[in-house]
C-alpha cells in the first residue's frame, strides 16, 4: 500500500483535514523534476513547501494539546478535592477512556506525519540527488509535535496524576503488603517478563500501566520535568564477545560489567551483574547486581587504572558516605577494577533509550520499565587516542555503525508472596495483543548481533521471532512505486526499500547488506567458472550469493516441533537396539552354567554383549540430551552421528568374533 493510501485509509477523521498533504508535496517533487527553473531556486520552494506543512501539522498539535491539557487540569482539581466524592466510579472509568482515546488518536496522528515527512525527504533525496534527510529528520525531531517533546511528556504526567486521583477516590490505590523488608521477602517469589511493544501501540501500553501504577519522575523538583529519562549505557567485554556467549548460553557466574549515565546526571553509574545461571533458586533473580558510582571524568582513569582507591576515598568522604557503607563501596571497586584490566575488557556496545518507569513510591512490589527509542551503537575494541573517554561520542558514530530497534522493551517485575495471584491490570498487559512476551531478553545481546555479527558465532533465540515478524510484514505491505521504471523499457515494475521494512537487528537485512558487500566476489567466481549450461555460457546461472554463507556467520536455523519428536525417535530406536542386544546378552548367560568349556565361553560372550548394550545405552541417552540442548538454543552444526553406527558395528563383530574364538578353542 502506498503512503498515500495509507495516510486516508488510517488518518483520524475528525482530524483529517489537519494532516500533512502528502500527495501535494509529492506532486511538488515531480514538478521540481520538470522544471526549467534553476535547482536552487526549486529546492527553496519545495523546502518551502515542506516548512508550511511543518508549521499546519505543528499548529493543530500545539492547539490540541492545549485543549486536552485544559481538560487534565481540570479533572486533576476535581478527583483531588478533599471534598470529592462519586457513588459510582462508571462516570470516572468514562472520563478516563476518553482521555485515552485522545491520547492514543493524538500519539497515532504525531507518527503518522512524521513518516510521512521521511519519506517525503528521502523521494526528495532520491529525485534531487541531494541529502536533505539528515538534516531536516534532525529538525523535525525539535519540532513540538515530536512524541519526545515537553508537551507530550507533560500530557502523560498529567493523565498520570487524573488515574492516581481516580485510584484514590474509588479505594483502587490500596497498597499491597510490602515485601521489600523483613521475612516477608524470603516468602515472597521474584518474577520477572520482558515484552516487545510495537512502536504504533506504545501509547496504548502505557496509558493502560498509567491507570494502574504512578509515573515515577527521577526529576520531580526539576523545571523541566518529564515522564521518560535518556539514559545511555556502555557494555564492556573481550575481544572473543565471552560475556555475549555467556550470557546466551545461560553460564552460571557469568560477569559482565556495564557503565549507565542518565540524563543531565553528573555522575557515571558501574554496575557488575553475575548470573546465576542453573544455579539460581527458584522463584528468585537470575543473579545479582551491584553498583558504584562516580564523575564523568573520573570514569577513563578508573578504568585504566591510575584513578585509585584513595582517589575514590577522598570522593566518597566529599560525598558524606558513612565509614561503614564506604568499605563495601570500596572493595566493589577494586574487584570491577581489577576484573576488567584482568580480562581485558574494552567497549563493544553502547544502547541510548527513553524509560518511563512506572512504581509506587511507597512500594515496590510491582515496578514496571518502558524503553522506547532503543538505538544501538557499535563501540570500538579498543581506544583511540581522540581523547580520554570510556565510549564513544554519539556524534562521531557513523550511521552503518548505529541501529534503531524496530519495538520498545516492557519489563515487569513482580515480588508476590506464595500463592498471591497477579493483579488482573498485570495479566491483561501479558496477554494483551499490543505486547509479545520473549524470553530473557537483553539489549546488549541484541546490540552485539544487530552490529557485532561479524564476530558472534550464534544468535539470540528471539531473532528468529524478529525475522519472521520482518518476513510477515514485507508479504503483507503491497509496495508499488509507479515512479521507479526500468530503464529503456514501459513497464512498471514492483519495489521496495530493504531500509523502510528491515529490523536493523533483521538477520534478513544483515545478510542482504553481506551479500551486497561480497555480490562482485561471486560474480567474477561466476564468470571464471561457467557452468556446462551456459553458452560461453548462456543459460541460466546460479545465483552463488544467496545461498552462501559469509565466513563466521551461519544461517538461521527454524525449529519446527518436529524436530524435538524426531530426536525422541531417534533415541528411542538406539534405547531398541540396545535391548536387543542385552536380550542377546542375557540369553548366553543365563543358558550357560558354572565352568569350562562351551558354557564358559557362552558366559564371557554374553557379558561382552552386556556391556555393550550398557555403553551405548549411556552413549545414545548423551547424544539425545545433547542434542536436544543444541535444538532448544538452535545452534548450528552438524547433527548427524557420525562415529556412532560405525562404533557399534565394530564392537559387535569384535564380540561375534571372541565369542566364536571361545567357542572353537574350549572344544
Amino acid at each position: 500500500m502506498k503512503f498515500g493510501n495509507y495516510l486516508k485509509q488510517f488518518a483520524v477523521a475528525k482530524w483529517r483535514l489537519y494532516y500533512m498533504d502528502y500527495s501535494y508535496l509529492k506532486k511538488s517533487l515531480k514538478d521540481l523534476k520538470k522544471s526549467s527553473l534553476p535547482e536552487e531556486a526549486l529546492e527553496r520552494s519545495f523546502i518551502a513547501a515542506v516548512d508550511a506543512e511543518v508549521k499546519k501539522v505543528n499548529d493543530f498539535f500545539m492547539v490540541t494539546s492545549q485543549q486536552l491539557s485544559a481538560r487534565l487540569d481540570s479533572f486533576i482539581k476535581l478527583v483531588t478535592h478533599e471534598n470529592f466524592y462519586v457513588s459510582s466510579s462508571d462516570s470516572l472509568q468514562q472520563e478516563i477512556d476518553g482521555f485515552v482515546r485522545d491520547l492514543v488518536d493524538l500519539d497515532a496522528y504525531v507518527k503518522v506525519n512524521f513518516e510521512g515527512f521521511r519519506k517525503i525527504m528521502k523521494k526528495h533525496d532520491k529525485v534531487t540527488g541531494r541529502q536533505g534527510s539528515p538534516w531536516f529528520m534532525q529538525r523535525l525531531k525539535e519540532q513540538p509535535f515530536h512524541t519526545n517533546s515537553n508537551q507530550f511528556s507533560a500530557l502523560i504526567l498529567k493523565f498520570s496524576k487524573c488515574c492516581a486521583g481516580c485510584r484514590r477516590v474509588i479505594g483502587g490505590d490500596e497498597l499491597p503488603i510490602s515485601f521489600d523488608t523483613g521475612k516477608g521477602m524470603d516468602r515472597a517469589i521474584v518474577k520477572s517478563f520482558k515484552l516487545f511493544v510495537k512502536k504504533e501501540d506504545i501509547m496504548k501500553v502505557k496509558t493502560e500501566l498509567a491507570r494502574n501504577l504512578p509515573i515515577f519522575l527521577y526529576n520531580p523538583e526539576g523545571k523541566d520535568t518529564k515522564e521518560s529519562s535518556s539514559i545511555w549505557s556502555c557494555y564492556y567485554d573481550d575481544n572473543k564477545l565471552s560475556v555475549y556467549e555467556g550470557k546466551l548460553s545461560g553460564k552460571s557466574d557469568n560477569i559482565s560489567i556495564r557503565f549507565r549515565t542518565y540524563e543531565n546526571s553528573k555522575t557515571v553509574r558501574i554496575e557488575r551483574a553475575i548470573s546465576y545461571g542453573d544455579k539460581r533458586a527458584a522463584g528468585r533473580e537470575a543473579g545479582v547486581k551491584d553498583t558504584i558510582d562516580m564523575p564523568h571524568d573520573d570514569v577513563f582513569d578508573f578504568i585504566q587504572g591510575t584513578y585509585t582507591q584513595g582517589d575514590y576515598t577522598t570522593y566518597l568522604n566529599a560525598r558524606g558516605v558513612p565509614g561503614r557503607e564506604q568499605k563495601a563501596l570500596i572493595d566493589l571497586f577494586l574487584e570491577v577494577q581489577n576484573y576488567i584490566r584482568e580480562k581485558n575488557l574494552t567497549p563493544v556496545l553502547s544502547t541510548k533509550y527513553r524509560r518511563t518507569y512506572f512504581q509506587n513510591p511507597r512500594n515496590k512490589t510491582i515496578t514496571v520499565s518502558l524503553d522506547e527509542d532503543v538505538e544501538f551503537i557499535r563501540e570500538l575494541f579498543h581506544f583511540t587516542d581522540d581523547g580520554p573517554r570510556w565510549h564513544r561520542p554519539a556524534s562521531s558514530v557513523p550511521e552503518k555503525e548505529k541501529a534503531d530497534f524496530s519495538h520498545a522493551v516492557l519489563e515487569i517485575k513482580l515480588s508476590l508472596p506464595r500463592g498471591v495471584e497477579f493483579p488482573a491490570w498485570v495479566e491483561r498487559i501479558l496477554n494483551s495483543p499490543h505486547t509479545e512476551s520473549v524470553e530473557n531478553f537483553s539489549k546488549f545481546a541484541q546490540g552485539c548481533a544487530t552490529l557485532c555479527y561479524d564476530k558472534i558465532h550464534r544468535e539470540p533465540k528471539w531473532m528468529a521471532m524478529l525475522d519472521k515478524k520482518n518476513a510477515d510484514k514485507m508479504k503483507q505491505q503491497d509496495i508499488y512505486d509507479p515512479d521507479r521504471q526500468i530503464a529503456g523499457g514501459g513497464f512498471r515494475i514492483q519495489s521496495f526499500d530493504i531500509e523502510d521494512f528491515s529490523d536493523s537487528g533483521s538477520l534478513l537485512h544483515r545478510r542482504k547488506k553481506k551479500e551486497q558487500k561480497e555480490s562482485s566476489f561471486y560474480d567474477s567466481l561466476a564468470s571464471a567458472f561457467p557452468s556446462p549450461s551456459d553458452g560461453n555460457g548462456g543459460g541460466k546461472s546460479r545465483d552463488y550469493g544467496t545461498f552462501c554463507c559469509p565466513d563466521g556467520q551461519a544461517a538461521d536455523m527454524k525449529v519446527e516441533p518436529k524436530t524435538f519428536f524426531a530426536n525422541e525417535r531417534t533415541f528411542i530406536q538406539w534405547a531398541s537396539f540396545c535391548v536387543v542386544i542385552q536380550t542377546i546378552g542375557v540369553a548366553f548367560v543365563g543358558f550357560s552354567s558354572p565352568g569350562e568349556g562351551r558354557s564358559g565361553a557362552a558366559r564371557i560372550g554374553g557379558e561382552i554383549y552386556l556391556m555393550i548394550a550398557f555403553l551405548f545405552l549411556l552413549y545414545s541417552l548423551y547424544n539425545f540430551r545433547s542434542r536436544s540442548f543444541r535444538i532448544q538454543n538452535q545452534e548450528h552444526g552438524n547433527y548427524d552421528d557420525f562415529y556412532g553406527p560405525f562404533l557399534l558395528v565394530l564392537c559387535l563383530s569384535v564380540a561375534c568374533i571372541v565369542n566364536l574364538s571361545l567357542s572353537f578353542s574350549s572344544s
